[in-house]
Formats: C-alpha cells, structure tokens, sequence
C-alpha cells in the first residue's frame, strides 16, 4: 500500500511517499515560499516521479501540530482535501511524536521542543526504549523556566536528550536546573513526513485511521493574533 504523508507544522514542509510502510521518496524544503505555495507542486512532483496516480495511494497521513498554525491549516486542508477526494483513510499524529519517533534514544528522556512563539516552548516528554515512544505526558506549551523543571522532576539526574529549534531557547533554563543535557544537532531538529509514514503504516495496521472530515489541528495554545484580539476588545469595554 502506498502512503502520502505531509508535515507543514514547522518552517521545514516534509512531504514523502512510502510503500509498505518503507519510505521510497522524501521532499524536505526550508524556503521563503510559503506551504501554500510549494506544497501541492511537491505532491504532484512526486507522484509522477513513482509513475503514481493519486488513486493508487493507500492512505494519505497528516502531521497536525502543534506548531505554525497557518502551517497547520494547510497540511491538514491538503491532506484532508485528498483522502475525501479519492476516499481514502486519514491517520492523523502529532508534530512532537514525529520528531520522539526519529530519534531513538535508549535510556533517555527524550524531550523535542518546539517555538511555539511569544515565550512559549511546546514540548512532550517520551521514553527512547519503548519504539515507538508514547508520551509520558501530554502535549504541553510552557516556559522555558517552566520547561526545565518539569524535565528536572521527570529526569532527576538522569540523562535528557532535548531536540527541537526551541532547544536553543531552553539552554540557560536547564543550565539553571543542572540538568543533565544532550542536545542533539540541528539536523534532528525537524519532524520528517517519512517517520510520519512509517507511524501511520503502524497505526493503519491497528486500525486507527479517522473520519477525514473529523480531523483538526492540534493547537495547545491559542494563536497570538486571537489573544491580542480579546486584548483590545477588553481595552475598548
């Protein structure tokens, strides 16, 4: 069976198509074009370059956050608009175990950290000898004060591999923690559709795809644009 998988919830769109639940092909693009714009040519790049239909897709898989909300509502419109077209399953999972998923880390506590704006860090917390990792908490968005202690009261001395470009915003955080860090190198520092795929072909095999209409993005917090809205509303009262 063949997968579509779309990840748009960070700068870096991932777009990959796998067989079987092996990854054949994987499109990863950080530009200034915007998902609206590169995403659907990528698609259709490369399904011709497999000789693919779209009506030969198997399913169609779709990262839903947390991260861009803009980025969100354009990989899950996408996804959404192609498993309703052709009639296809939708297995939708999170941005944060994406990126736990990509990165096995036995003995670990795994933490990817994602910007998630205005001072905000959106994190998870995972186990790397339980593949692949369930979170131990769930999808949070917090201070990087507020980050490094819960990392300190999960991991007390134990080791932590953090990863993620809201890493880099935590380090005086957990310095200040005395946390025992691994940060791991820019590179695995995004969620890839291909570990998307590979996750869904898990999660079809157990029956878990959804209702296309159903699906929605996974927030955690609420944009800032909202948030400086009830501001001003609550100013002109």
């Amino acid at each position: 069976m063949w997968i579509l998988a779309l990840e748009t919830a960070t700068p870096a769109a991932s777009v990959a198509l796998l067989k079987d639940g092996e990854v054949v092909v994987e499109h990863n693009e950080r530009s200034r074009r915007r998902h609206a714009e590169s995403l659907v040519p990528v698609i259709d790049i490369l399904l011709r370059e497999q000789n693919l239909k779209p009506a030969e897709l198997g399913a169609v898989a779709c990262g839903i956050g947390p991260g861009s909300f803009t980025g969100l509502r354009i990989g899950l419109s996408t996804a959404k608009g192609l498993a309703q077209s052709l009639d296809l399953p939708l297995v939708t999972v999170s941005t944060l175990d994406i990126l736990a998923a990509g990165v096995p880390c036995p003995d670990y506590l795994m933490v990817p950290l994602l910007d998630a704006k205005q001072g905000h860090i959106y994190a998870a917390f995972y186990r790397g000898d339980s593949p692949p990792p369930v979170p131990l908490t769930g999808y949070l968005a917090l201070k990087p004060d507020e980050l490094a202690e819960k990392v300190k009261s999960l991991a007390g001395d134990g080791p932590v591999v953090v990863f993620g470009d809201g890493a880099r915003l935590c380090r005086s955080a957990f310095f200040a923690q005395e946390v025992l860090l691994r940060e791991l190198p820019v590179g695995f520092g995004f969620p890839r559709a291909g570990v998307l795929g590979r996750l869904a072909h898990l999660r079809l095999a157990q029956g878990e795809a959804g209702d296309p209409a159903l699906a929605e993005p996974l927030y955690v917090r609420r944009a800032a644009a909202e948030i400086a809205r009830e501001a001003r509303e609550r100013a002109s009262c």
